[in-house]
């Protein structure tokens, strides 16, 4: 006679094994899977803030530019001066025709273009700005109009960029816009 109780309980241990070791894979796949969504949210969270913060940059500096009377570029040539300096170029700013005002090559603030950042009250600073302790942003201006070799500069780029570091890799999101010095300011 055959003693099948024990060969069932042989089968028995055996399938346990198997459904706990299914059970295992099936845990860690679900558990990967919620930290892959959970590591996705957390980049996109930074990426969307970082395009925020440039974004806010770009609209510091044209709330800057727009005010005509702090405009960190103008320099209104009154009659009979033929040229303006505002104090950042080395060069006098010669303004285009039927233009009673010009941009200078760097901003008033500095002899260079860069980088800079402004801050909450539209104040200007040199170099970088840390934001919530995690980002840090600048922005980069560049003279596009042909003839800012001549001394006319009314054409800027400006590429604000926001940077951070993510699971140990540099990331970093640029945004860019031109802006256009209007006539007679």
């Amino acid at each position: 006679m055959v003693n099948h109780s024990r060969n069932q309980r042989g089968v028995s241990v055996i399938e346990v094994m198997i459904a706990l070791s299914m059970a295992g894979i099936i845990i860690v796949s679900v558990g990967n899977t919620l930290l892959s969504v959970k590591r996705i949210g957390t980049e996109s969270a930074n990426k969307e803030k970082a395009v925020a913060y440039a974004r806010q940059e770009i609209e510091r500096l044209q709330a800057s530019v727009g005010a005509a009377a702090d405009n960190p570029f103008s320099c209104t040539v009154v009659a009979p001066a033929t040229s303006c300096t505002n104090g950042s170029s080395p060069n006098p700013c010669l303004p285009m025709p039927g233009y009673s005002s010009c941009w200078s090559e760097f901003p008033k603030y500095g002899s260079s273009n860069g980088p800079w950042y402004i801050d909450d009250v539209q104040a200007w600073h040199s170099g970088t700005e840390t934001v919530d302790a995690v980002f840090s942003r600048s922005m980069q201006l560049t003279n596009i109009d042909p003839d800012c070799s001549a001394t006319r500069c009314n054409m800027k780029e400006v590429a604000a960029t926001v940077s951070w570091t993510e699971r140990g890799a540099a990331k970093s999101v640029t945004l860019t816009s031109v802006f256009t010095a209007w006539k007679n300011i």
